[in-house]
């Protein structure tokens, strides 16, 4: 065999026996928690316009859920006669009744409710107020801010009078202030709305639509 043909054989040979080092392993980022329901416009989870404020009409809408009757707390010392939904033992939503056998409003008070068309999650921080137009005091302690014609509020403990957070310059304070609750509706947020649904700061009781 000539010099080159060999040096050739040696080459090939050299290339057949070598291979690429193993690819760096990347750890997989672990997966979001699974929302334990989602609120949009139409509906909280299963829970829709349709859907009985009682007991008997939570409990069919809810397999999988418990729902319990309750006095619910809202603010420092208004009651409503509600119902909790509970999931794993953790409480994920008030349900509000209104006068005539259907939900008034639905409350989440978990962080485990996520929001579908909006960037709002209870505990973070507001980041934006261009989807509000309107915000409502409850109890010169809670600030509701929704947008008019919208099914989705959003809450904050927040120190408020009748006037506060009237304009868009004022609504900017909140930037920054952690989400307290998010509030659903069957009916749309007019301007005279209360989504707590007392008389205060001049809605009627169960409404003020």
């Amino acid at each position: 065999m000539s010099t080159r043909g060999g040096l050739l054989l040696i080459g090939v040979l050299g290339l057949s026996c070598y291979t690429s080092p193993p690819a760096p392993v990347v750890p997989e980022a672990p997966a979001a928690p699974q929302a334990a329901l989602t609120m949009d416009q139409g509906a909280v989870g299963p829970i829709t316009a349709k859907t009985p404020g009682n007991l008997i009409g939570l409990r069919q809408a809810l397999p999988g859920y418990e729902v319990k009757p309750a006095h619910l707390v809202l603010g420092s010392s208004t009651n409503h006669l509600g119902f909790n939904v509970y999931k794993d033992g953790e409480k994920l939503l008030h349900v509000i009744p209104d006068a005539s056998g259907g939900i008034f409003s639905v409350h989440a008070v978990s962080a485990k409710v996520a929001t579908a068309g909006r960037p709002w999650k209870i505990g973070a921080k507001l980041y934006g107020v261009r989807a509000l137009s309107t915000c409502k005091c409850w109890e010169e302690e809670v600030v509701v801010c929704f947008k008019i014609g919208d099914h989705v509020a959003v809450s904050f403990a927040r120190e408020c009078s009748m006037d506060s957070y009237s304009s868009e310059d004022e609504r900017q304070d909140l930037i920054g202030v952690p989400i307290q609750r998010l509030l659903w509706s069957p009916r749309a947020f007019g301007e005279g709305s209360n989504p707590y649904g007392d008389d205060e700061y001049g809605g009627e009781d169960y409404g003020g639509y």
